[in-house]
């Protein structure tokens, strides 16, 4: 884990989403709470949780319903893509988040503070969907960031 100020490295050209207005800088020190969410382009979304993804950095080009980004200085440190769940007997009234991926130097704190954007945003601004979930790979996630971010548990499946 990182620590809750990091230093900022200089990004790779596919962290920044629109590089006209990027200016480089010195390194930086930034706190998760410094971040703004909002949604983004779905290329960015799947090109960066193809760099970040812990497990499953295959992500399909699409489709996507949503794409959102957490960024600072026109450097992005977190994406996420949602769908329509996977499972089809869910209701189409439920969002998946299928893939949530962080910058390796990505502040302390910075999933946790996504996801509870992310719920806000739908609520406010997509309300017809009436449910959030997301699956975890239990043998390498114990839930943390889900906790944190106000989550709960819907259940546990025996593979």
């Amino acid at each position: 884990m990182m620590a809750d100020l990091g230093k900022v490295a200089l990004p790779s050209e596919a962290e920044i989403e629109h590089p006209l207005f990027f200016e480089k800088s010195h390194e930086v020190e930034i706190r998760a709470r410094d971040l703004v969410f909002s949604p983004c382009s779905k290329k960015h979304a799947v090109a960066l949780a193809r760099k970040w993804h812990s497990r499953l950095p295959n992500t399909q080009s699409g489709p996507w319903m949503f794409a959102f980004s957490g960024e600072i200085a026109g450097i992005t440190y977190v994406v996420a893509l949602w769908n329509n769940p996977s499972a089809r007997g869910l209701p189409s009234d439920w969002l998946e988040l299928r893939r949530l991926a962080c910058a390796p130097n990505a502040p302390f704190n910075t999933p946790s503070r996504f996801l509870s954007f992310m719920a806000g945003w739908f609520r406010a601004n997509q309300p017809q969907f009436k449910r959030l979930i997301s699956y975890q790979d239990v043998s390498v996630h114990t839930g943390t960031i889900y906790r944190a971010a106000g989550w709960r548990v819907g259940s546990i499946a025996k593979a």
